[in-house]
C-alpha cells in the first residue's frame, strides 16, 4: 500500500510538471490571451489555497496531496517563466535605450552638420576669402577682363611663382548669391595690404549693356575695388599695360581721383616684360615680408 502511495505521488509530480510545461508552451505561443491566462492563474492560486486550508483543518488526504503535487509544479514553472520574461524585457529595454541614444547622437550630429552647411557659404565660393584669412600679406590684382586679361594672367603667374599662390588674388567673380557684393569686395580688400590696378588701353572704354562706360557705374567691380583700396589707404600700384596712360581726373569719378596720384609702373610686352615685372616685384617686396 505504501509503495502504491509513493508511485501515485511520483506520478502526480510528473503530471504536474508536464502540465506546467504544457502551460508554458501555451503561454509562449500565445494560445491563451492575457485575460484567460490571468483567469487560469488566479483559479489555480485559489484552488491551492483552498486545498491547503482544507488540509490544515481536516488533515491531509490522498486527494489533497494529489492536487498539491499537480498544482505546485505549475505554479513554480509560471513563476520561473515570469522571472525570465522580466529579464528579457529588461535586456530589450536596455538595448532599445542604447539604440535610441545612438540614433539621437547620429541625428544630432547630422543636424549640426546641416546647420554648419547652411550657415556657411559653399567651399568654392568661400575659397578666396578663406585663403586670404591665412595671412596679412595679401596682394590683390584689380583688372578688367575685356581690357587686359591676357597680360594680367602673365603678371599673376610671375607674382604667384615669387610670393606663392596663397598670397596673390585676382578674381572676385564668384560672389555668392544673396550677398551684398560691395560689402563682399570691401571685406576682401580689407584682408590685403597692397592693391595692384592693371590699366590697359581699353580700361576706360569698356561699356556696360546700356552703352555707358563701366567706370561711371557705382556698381562697377573695378571701381568698387579701387574705392575700397583708397578708403583703406593701403599702397596702390597702377600697372600700365598695352601702352596705356593714367586716366585724367575728368575721365574717372570723383571718388577715384586719388588713383592718378599714385606712382605706378609700365609693364611692356616682350622682350621687356620680365624685366619690368622684376621691377614690380622689388617694389612689392618693400611693402610685404613675403619673398
Amino acid at each position: 500500500m505504501n509503495s502504491f502511495y509513493i508511485l501515485y505521488f511520483l506520478i502526480s509530480i510528473f503530471a504536474g510538471t508536464l502540465s506546467g510545461w504544457l502551460g508554458g508552451l501555451l503561454t509562449k505561443y500565445r494560445i491563451f490571451s492575457k485575460k484567460i491566462g490571468y483567469f487560469i492563474f488566479g483559479a489555480v492560486i485559489g484552488l491551492v489555497l483552498y486545498v491547503f486550508l482544507r488540509s490544515v483543518i481536516a488533515g491531509f488526504r490522498i486527494f489533497e496531496i494529489n492536487i498539491l503535487c499537480i498544482l505546485l509544479p505549475i505554479i513554480l514553472l509560471l513563476v520561473i517563466d515570469k522571472i525570465k520574461r522580466r529579464k528579457n524585457l529588461s535586456v530589450k529595454s536596455h538595448v532599445t535605450y542604447e539604440n535610441n541614444l545612438t540614433n539621437k547622437t547620429t541625428v544630432r550630429s547630422t543636424n549640426e552638420k546641416d546647420i554648419r552647411s547652411e550657415e556657411s557659404i559653399t567651399h568654392n565660393q568661400k575659397e578666396l576669402v578663406d585663403r586670404m584669412q591665412l595671412s596679412k600679406n595679401n596682394i590683390f590684382i584689380s583688372y578688367r577682363r575685356d581690357d587686359s586679361s591676357d597680360v594680367t594672367g602673365r603678371i599673376y603667374d610671375r607674382l604667384a611663382l615669387k610670393f606663392g599662390p596663397d598670397f596673390v588674388f585676382k578674381d572676385v567673380d564668384s560672389i555668392p548669391l544673396g550677398v551684398n557684393f560691395k560689402q563682399y569686395i570691401d571685406k576682401i580688400i580689407q584682408k590685403c595690404n597692397i592693391l595692384l590696378v592693371v590699366i590697359g588701353d581699353n580700361w576706360l572704354e569698356v561699356k556696360d549693356g546700356s552703352g555707358k562706360p563701366r567706370i561711371q557705374d557705382p556698381k562697377d567691380h573695378v571701381r568698387l575695388e579701387i574705392e575700397a583700396g583708397l578708403k583703406r589707404s593701403i599702397p596702390i600700384i597702377p600697372i600700365l599695360v598695352k601702352n596705356a596712360q593714367l586716366p585724367s581726373q575728368d575721365d574717372i569719378p570723383e571718388s577715384m581721383i586719388e588713383i592718378i596720384y599714385y606712382n605706378g609702373i609700365a609693364v611692356r610686352p616682350d622682350p621687356d616684360f620680365h624685366h619690368d615685372v622684376d621691377r614690380l616685384i622689388k617694389g612689392i617686396e618693400s611693402y610685404t615680408n613675403i619673398s
